[in-house]
């Protein structure tokens, strides 16, 4: 679990920012991602162009044939809802985001065939660490505050909670990416699409 934590913190420096949500969908299409996301695969976008104050942001949504599909944008505040988590996740699919914004809050939510089975928008600050999946707590023991516990020094070496929320997102998911995929699927196309559409806002 260690090293697939370090392998994204790794990762992590090939991004243009971390203030970013990054979203893997096992099982899934393009086209089925896009829909949920609303993003508009019509509308192309510069990634400068989007953000808080231009009110909308710009998912790529990359494609991984016969394994599912990855997505990112480049703002933090256009991170899918808990409903659309779930919807992601239906027919047997699975879905996990992590995300990072200039708030410095990093969400961790993730769904399994159609039933939302984690979400907080701070999740290394959860009270109770039992409601953390079990086959995830072992990673998420890397980052956890306990607020109410003595300082922890992890040291300067230690996992990022995003890099830690990617490798999340690989346990819930399975799919093991590679640099290579993760690069151009950070690096593809951009297209419009709807932000501060926040967790439980529809549900």
């Amino acid at each position: 679990m260690l090293a697939r934590a370090e392998y994204y913190k790794s990762v992590l420096k090939t991004f243009p920012t971390t203030e970013s949500s990054y979203l893997v969908v096992a099982g899934a299409t393009r086209a089925q991602v896009a829909e949920i996301l609303d993003v508009d695969l019509t509308q192309l976008v510069d990634a400068t162009e989007a953000g808080y104050f231009a009110e909308f942001t710009a998912w790529t949504v990359f494609e991984l044939p016969g394994r599912g599909v990855v997505a990112w944008e480049g703002t933090g505040y256009g991170d899918p809802s808990n409903a659309a988590l779930v919807r992601l996740s239906a027919d047997g699919r699975a879905a996990a985001v992590v995300r990072d914004n200039a708030q410095g809050h990093v969400r961790f939510g993730c769904a399994v065939s159609g039933s939302l089975l984690f979400d907080a928008d701070e999740f290394v600050y959860i009270d109770e660490p039992g409601d953390m999946p079990d086959v995830l707590r072992p990673l998420f023991d890397l980052v956890w505050e306990d607020l109410d516990g003595p300082d922890v020094d992890r040291g300067d070496d230690a996992p990022s909670p995003y890099a830690v929320g990617m490798a999340m997102c690989e346990a819930i998911t399975g799919l093991e990416l590679t640099v290579d995929e993760i690069v151009r699927a950070v690096n593809t196309e951009m297209f419009r699409a709807p932000m501060l559409q926040y967790p439980g806002s529809d549900d």
